[in-house]
């Protein structure tokens, strides 16, 4: 069964990035290394803060 992750990122500023993914740490890798365009590189967003994670997407976008 496939888990996903709903992860909460920030910079040095103390902007929030809330994300949702099926792999935290190619996805971490990705934003800490500026990978993906938009707002997280654009913003420098490198820090976890948190994640938790989930069986089943549908919970990760209703809590």
């Amino acid at each position: 069964m496939k888990k996903y992750c709903v992860y909460i990122m920030t910079n040095l500023p103390n902007t929030l990035y809330v994300g949702v993914t099926n792999n935290l740490e190619r996805h971490i890798y990705e934003h800490k290394h500026e990978l993906l365009p938009g707002f997280t590189k654009r913003h420098k967003i490198h820090r976890l803060i948190c994640f938790e994670e989930f069986c089943d997407c549908i919970f990760c976008h209703s809590t």
